[in-house]
Parts: C-alpha cells; sequence; structure tokens
C-alpha cells in the first residue's frame, strides 16, 4: 500500500458512505411513497451533470475540498428530508443528496490510487470498491430499525451526524497525502474514440451492476428454495462478490484491463443465459456464485483503465465516466431492476443478459484498439 493509514481510512470512509447513499432507500425518512418516489427519480436526474460537476472542481480545487463538500451535502440533505412533505424541501433534499453522492463517489475515486496503488489503478479501484459494496450492502437495511427504535426525527439528525464522519477524517489526514490537483480539456478527452467506447461501456457496466445484487433473494423465493439454501446462495453470492474484487484487487496485471472486461462481459453472458434455463430449486447454485464473481470486477476495472489512461485529468475523467454510468442507471436500470413489485426475477434476467451481450460490442472494439 502506497498511502498511509489515516489516507486508506478516509478512502474507505468516504467511498463506504457514498455506496451506502446510493444504496439508501429512505421511505421511512419521506412519509409517503409518493414523496419517496420523487425524491428518488429527482435524486438520479441531478446525480448525472453533479459527477462532472464534481470531477472538475476535484481537478481544480483539490480531492480533499470536494470529499468535505460532499459530507456537508450529505448532512444538510438528512436535515432536509425532516422538513415537511411539501414539492420544495422535496427538490432541495433531492439536489443535496445528488451533490453528496457525486462529491463523495468521485472524491474516493480519485483517492483510491493514492491510497492503494498508485501504478495499477485498476487494482485500487477494485479494492476501494469493496468499501463501496459493503456501504451499498448496509444502506437502508438500518434505516428501517432505527425509525421503529428512534422515529423519524432522532434517525434524520443521526444520519446527518454520521454524514461528518468521513469529513472529520479528510480533516484529519495531512494535505500531503491527496495529492496535487491537476486539470484537464473536456473537448480533447471527447475526441478520443476510446474514451467515448469508455463511456458506452460505463453506461451499460453501471445498471448490470446495480440490477444484479437486488434479485438475489427475489430468485432463490421464486425458485422455491429451502430457507437454509435461499441463505446459503445469498452469502455466496456476496461472499464470490466481494472475494472476487478483492483478488482482482491484489493479482490484476496492469495493461490488459481492455482484455479482462471483455473476458468477464463473456463469462456474464454464458452464465446468465444458463441461469435463464434453470426452473427447478437447486439447478444452479454455483450459477448464482458465478454470476456474483463475473460482474464484480466490470466497472472497477473500467474505471481503472479510464485512470490508467488519462491519469493527468484524473477528476475529470472519473467524474465523465461516473456521470455515464449514472445516466445509464437512470435510462437502463428501470427496465431490469428486479425490486419493482410487478417485475420477476427471470424477466429482469432477460434484461440483464441482452444487456450484457451489448456490453460485449464496445468492450471487443475497446479492446482490439487497446491490442494494437
Amino acid at each position: 500500500m502506497a498511502g498511509s493509514v489515516l489516507l486508506i481510512v478516509t478512502t474507505f470512509a468516504n467511498a463506504f458512505w457514498a455506496g451506502w447513499l446510493l444504496a439508501l432507500r429512505p421511505r421511512q425518512l419521506t412519509g409517503t411513497q409518493d414523496r419517496y418516489d420523487g425524491l428518488h427519480t429527482t435524486t438520479a436526474v441531478f446525480a448525472v451533470p453533479f459527477m462532472l460537476v464534481a470531477g472538475l472542481l476535484a481537478d481544480k480545487w483539490g480531492v480533499e475540498i470536494v470529499l468535505l463538500l460532499g459530507g456537508c451535502l450529505a448532512a444538510l440533505a438528512f436535515v432536509g428530508l425532516d422538513r415537511g412533505n411539501s414539492l420544495v424541501p422535496t427538490i432541495g433534499a433531492a439536489a443535496l443528496l445528488a451533490g453528496a453522492i457525486a462529491a463523495l463517489l468521485v472524491g474516493s475515486l480519485v483517492l483510491m490510487p493514492h491510497a492503494f496503488y498508485p501504478a495499477h489503478p485498476a487494482r485500487s479501484m477494485n479494492l476501494g470498491f469493496i468499501a463501496i459494496a459493503l456501504g451499498g450492502l448496509g444502506g437502508g437495511l438500518f434505516v428501517s430499525q432505527l425509525t421503529t427504535t428512534w422515529g423519524h426525527h432522532k434517525t434524520t439528525l443521526a444520519l446527518a451526524m454520521a454524514s461528518l464522519l468521513p469529513a472529520a477524517c479528510v480533516v484529519s489526514t495531512p494535505a500531503g497525502d491527496f495529492g496535487d490537483a491537476t486539470g484537464g480539456d473536456i473537448t480533447l478527452l471527447l475526441s478520443d474514440v476510446r474514451i467515448v467506447l469508455i463511456l458506452v461501456i460505463a453506461a451499460l457496466c453501471f445498471p448490470l451492476d446495480a440490477a444484479l445484487g437486488p434479485w438475489v433473494r427475489r430468485y432463490v423465493r421464486e425458485h422455491a428454495y429451502r430457507p437454509s439454501s435461499a441463505t446459503l446462495m445469498a452469502v455466496g453470492y456476496w461472499v464470490a462478490f466481494l472475494g472476487t474484487r478483492l483478488i482482482v484487487g491484489l493479482m490484476l496485471p496492469t495493461g490488459w484491463e481492455h482484455v479482462w472486461i471483455v473476458v468477464w462481459a463473456i463469462l456474464a453472458v454464458v452464465i446468465l443465459t444458463n441461469m435463464l434455463g434453470a426452473y427447478s430449486p437447486g439447478t444452479n447454485l454455483a450459477g448464482l456464485w458465478l454470476t456474483g464473481a463475473c460482474c464484480a470486477p466490470l466497472v472497477p476495472t473500467l474505471l481503472g483503465l479510464a485512470l490508467r489512461n488519462y491519469a493527468e485529468s484524473a477528476g475529470l475523467v472519473l467524474g465523465l465516466t461516473a456521470a455515464a454510468g449514472m445516466l445509464g442507471n437512470l435510462l437502463v436500470l428501470p427496465w431490469i431492476d428486479a425490486t419493482r413489485p410487478e417485475c420477476l426475477t427471470r424477466t429482469s434476467l432477460r434484461g440483464a443478459t441482452a444487456l450484457a451481450v451489448v456490453l460485449l460490442v464496445p468492450a471487443l472494439v475497446l479492446a482490439v484498439i487497446g491490442i494494437l
């Protein structure tokens, strides 16, 4: 590890909270289902341009300023969620929440190579994304329990205060550990066919990654697995998912990221197609685990590839890639989201399989360009 202990802790803390906010479904914090739907959609819309803004600010002002801003915006967002059910507080809370997600996510992405392996950005991203995934698993998991125990007002206040803890880690880390602010030309970046392909792949990878996790429990329930088997499958999926990121983060060779993205995409197509053919319980235990193992490294490795090619514009390129991914979530994820009550898991799997097939096209083109 290249970074100091404080820098590693700061990176993990901010990445964890970014993942928490991304996965948070604050139904208990918004009062009504209508307000929840409005908050969720508005936050997703705001998050797309805010990712780019966060990247530009990281290059101009420094990543530590962006992370501090993200923590403060998250705290203000939870305060806003405590202020009635009218339209203006909802839009304001959504904007603040989107700004916090963008600042924390892009800022922690920029920090990951500084904290782990400066010469291996893809490995650094895979290690850092473990914290994002763990935050995602926790996002919303305890909110219902907290609301039941403490009530709406105390819960939002506690979450607002908790949002300041990652900012406290930033303040405690020496300024020299964050590296110097850089700068980049967005028009020059977008004129490179490689970055365009990376953005297209990101717009497909992000919704695929976001769609697969939530359907695990529904999959085992719809296939009538016994409770013990269902727990084993769910735990095995997340162990495979996080374990693969850890292995890739420790062992991925630099220089062949574009090839590995193609390999994982092909394996994802094969395994998801096989999952579609499983109709009886007990026939696809390994398939579910392999799905997590194949899809886990796609997004972080893609971000590492983008950063390796454009390290001098770290904030800008990561902000652009994250914005493309969020746009993909906004446009594609609703079609393959298994959390919708009316959507069967098999329908979501068909959409995820088709998405993985489409993903292969730009990934193959990028790999050919990289090899040549």
